[in-house]
């Protein structure tokens, strides 16, 4: 597994569970974010998860921290994620496919 992760050595994947609300939920100005992907949490009407795939070389986490204090997120979880299998599938998928090949696709 550790060979097949190899070209995803300098990615990340970040979890933000967090309050819905009036809030500016937009990361995509935080440098070094590759993707971004919002959904509801099961059962919990007033929750939203939030995974930011990041290239780790680029990506500053103390700017995170800035942008959710600057922004008022009520959040509620953050936390480092590994990257799965699926993820390392979709990434030699979009690879054959020509995609480009230096994120994770989700």
């Amino acid at each position: 597994l550790d060979e097949l992760k190899k070209p995803l050595m300098d990615s990340q994947i970040i979890e933000i569970k967090c309050l819905y609300g009036n809030q500016d939920f937009d990361l995509s100005s935080i440098h070094g974010i590759d993707n971004i992907k919002y959904s509801n949490v099961e059962g919990k009407r007033d929750y939203q998860n939030i995974t930011i795939h990041t290239r780790k070389s680029q990506f500053s986490f103390n700017e995170l921290i800035d942008h959710i204090i600057e922004k008022n997120m009520s959040v509620l979880d953050i936390k480092f994620k590994e990257i799965t299998i699926e993820e390392i599938y979709q990434y030699y998928l979009t690879s054959k496919e020509g995609g480009k090949n230096d994120e994770i696709s989700s």
